[in-house]
């Protein structure tokens, strides 16, 4: 592992040296999920229906703002939120993605 670490450095460095710059960082996490209850009750966690578009479109142009495209300099503020929210109407229309699942608060759409 840390063969490849060094290499990941040196290649990164590399990149670095010829103008290239990070935007984005990307951990994906592996293991057994605690077991802990959660606050939140089943009524509360759903799949998501065509009712909640505009509520998780908004959450999704609003709410992303350290999304890769919201860091990257060379992309405005106004382009990386429709890219968002443009990614989330995808699956309302049908283009993206088999289930999403929103969380509710006070029966507003609170998270997805």
């Amino acid at each position: 592992m840390l063969k490849l670490l060094q290499a990941i450095h040196r290649n990164l460095s590399f990149l670095q040296q010829k103008g290239f710059r990070i935007v984005d960082v990307n951990l994906q996490y592996m293991g057994i999920p605690n077991q802990q209850q959660s606050s939140l009750s089943s009524e509360q966690i759903r799949p998501a229906v065509k009712e909640d578009e505009q509520q998780v479109c908004n959450i999704a142009a609003t709410e992303f703002s350290h999304s890769r495209f919201h860091q990257d300099p060379e992309i405005s503020v106004d382009i990386a939120a429709k890219i968002k929210h443009n990614w989330v109407a995808n699956y309302f229309c049908g283009s993206r993605g088999d289930l999403l699942i929103v969380a509710e608060h006070n029966k507003e759409v609170a998270g997805f």
